[in-house]
């Protein structure tokens, strides 16, 4: 499959020096679905604007082994430094791991990288550091497995900035996973495509991709233990993607780049207590419950055709006008089905909906429900002052929420600062191209 990702790679020529390494990748959000999907159902689900990125630079000596993190959004304590050689020196006697075929950590390595996780906060760790131990862990895997047949052990430091709100499932986890297996698989020299013409030519081909969302799979599996590869997926394809249980995801090429507004209602649930309740339902239901369910699919197939009918259309303005239309009845049924016919509601979700209906837009619940996150979708016409009063509206409640754009593109990587002597070669290959010759013709 070719994927439509229009990411920027700058110079991936192998010989990066001295230079930072800047990645990004998105948050994302589930438009229509969710629960369904657990019973074979098709959800969608799509990138947002908010995202996670990450900045590695190479130390500035050769000799210096040291390798930081620092999530300064996490904690204003959240760094850590270690020795790469003592962490690469855990690789002895465990299988050989080959950066070109993405696998789970080991048990034995994850035993011993958790006792790196929490230095140099051993003696007194703070509680927002220990629940994010296993974001440490991951790093550090994929910082060995990606590293593993690298010959130099010269260090670098890694910065972690994000505007994706964590642990209100938007996926920071994993555009943290994917930013990370990005930059480390170019900084490495780690090409499944062999750095083929496209990524040469700074976009990011399909084959590459693969092997970046695969390496942040393994990430995730030590986050939540068995995720769907959803998220994960949409952080490094972009755009938006459908999905089902037992066929896995397709990635859309394309989705209307329309504008919601995610409010958090920071009212904690269990996503695995409310999956487990419909699921048993389900069971003691099934006339009543799986009706509801394949109304749910429904959705989830018109919102599809829906999009594609935006894009076939001529008129723009047309199209834009029926699309907010037909989604915004989509939205306010599928929300229905979720807390009326599913039992997966909250008055937290309710008030969301009382508050956005005031102005004439439609709110769903985004995710497993019970709290969380709801988005709602702003119309052409929805004007910043309204989207500032909903703003301070769901602050008055408590809430929290941000403005984003859907259907962004996913991993991004770019070099920055270029040392004398690239500067030097590129610009005589400048003076060479035929192109810049043209242009001294006339």
């Amino acid at each position: 499959m070719q994927h439509n990702n229009n990411n920027n790679n700058d110079n991936v020529n192998g010989n990066h020096g001295n230079k930072a390494v800047i990645v990004s990748a998105p948050g994302k959000v589930i438009l229509f679905g969710e629960h369904a999907v657990v019973q074979g159902k098709t959800a969608i689900a799509t990138s947002l604007s908010l995202r996670t990125t990450v900045t590695f630079t190479p130390n500035e000596n050769i000799e210096d082994h040291s390798l930081t993190l620092s999530m300064p959004d996490v904690d204003s304590k959240a760094s850590w430094k270690w020795s790469l050689t003592e962490l690469q020196s855990l690789l002895q006697g465990l299988e050989e791991i080959n950066p070109l075929s993405p696998t789970a950590c080991n048990p034995d390595l994850f035993s011993s990288l958790q006792k790196y996780a929490l230095v140099p906060y051993i003696s007194d760790p703070s509680p927002s550091i220990q629940s994010h131990s296993k974001g440490v862990i991951a790093f550090l895997y994929l910082v060995l497995a990606l590293s593993s047949k690298k010959k130099t052990t010269q260090g670098f430091s890694v910065l972690v900035r994000s505007t994706v709100p964590m642990g209100a499932g938007l996926g920071s986890s994993a555009a943290f996973c994917v930013s990370i297996a990005g930059g480390l698989t170019f900084m490495n020299d780690v090409w499944k495509c062999g750095l083929c013409a496209k990524c040469q030519e700074k976009k990011i081909c399909s084959t590459q991709l693969d092997l970046i969302n695969q390496w942040s799979l393994q990430g995730e599996k030590i986050l939540h233990g068995n995720p769907s590869g959803v998220d994960n997926s949409v952080a490094t394809f972009g755009n938006a993607l459908t999905f089902c249980k037992g066929k896995g995801f397709t990635i859309l090429d394309r989705i209307p780049p329309l504008r919601i507004l995610i409010t958090n209602t920071k009212i904690p649930r269990s996503t695995k207590t409310l999956v487990e309740n419909v699921l048993q339902k389900t069971q003691d239901y099934p006339e009543i419950m799986l009706p509801t369910l394949e109304l749910i699919n429904t959705i989830s197939d018109r919102a599809l055709h829906y999009f594609s009918k935006y894009f076939e259309a001529e008129d723009v303005s047309k199209a834009t006008s029926s699309l907010e239309k037909d989604l915004s009845v989509l939205i306010d049924l599928n929300h229905h089905l979720l807390t009326g016919g599913l039992s997966v509601g909250h008055p937290s979700l309710d008030t969301i909906c009382q508050i956005t209906k005031k102005y004439g837009l439609d709110s769903k619940l985004t995710g497993a429900g019970g709290g969380g996150c709801a988005f709602t979708l702003l119309k052409r016409e929805t004007s910043i002052e309204v989207i500032e009063e909903l703003k301070k509206g769901f602050s008055v409640v408590g809430f929290w929420g941000w403005g984003a754009v859907m259907g962004v593109s996913g991993v991004r990587i770019k070099n920055n600062l270029r040392n004398t002597k690239k500067k030097k070669k590129k610009t005589k290959e400048k003076k060479t191209h035929p192109l810049k010759k043209k242009k001294k013709k006339k």
